[in-house]
């Protein structure tokens, strides 16, 4: 399970610990948008680009993705340099919108969207 799902399970359980210790939360993973109604659900919490349902839906923080690779990946296929440098490469992209094609770096610079980034690996 990724940092990103465990967090707020979490932080959801302490508080209601603390604050409302008869509440039951119950506590799903997945990458599948969920009708909560459906699911007799009362809350999601969904990473996520998007707002998609028809439920009322609140921003609660932002997720940094971060791109990582092996030290002998990197001695096999160079060290990547510039943003351009990473076109070449096979990585896993993990996005719920494949259309999100643009990276952006935490020094600011931006690896612009025309520059096709799918998901590849090698064969």
């Amino acid at each position: 399970m990724g940092g990103h799902r465990s967090r707020p399970a979490a932080l959801l359980t302490s508080l209601a610990r603390r604050t409302h210790p008869k509440l039951k939360i119950e506590f799903r993973a997945t990458d599948d948008l969920v009708d909560l109604a459906e699911a007799g659900l009362d809350l999601a919490i969904q990473a996520s680009t998007d707002g998609a349902g028809n439920g009322t839906v609140r921003k609660l923080a932002e997720i940094e993705l971060c791109l990582v690779a092996s030290r002998g990946y990197l001695d096999r296929v160079g060290r990547p340099k510039a943003p351009a440098d990473l076109l070449p490469l096979d990585y896993i992209q993990y996005r719920d919108d494949p259309d999100e094609n643009t990276i952006v770096f935490a020094d600011g610079g931006v690896l612009p969207s025309p520059f096709p980034l799918p998901p590849r690996c090698p064969s």
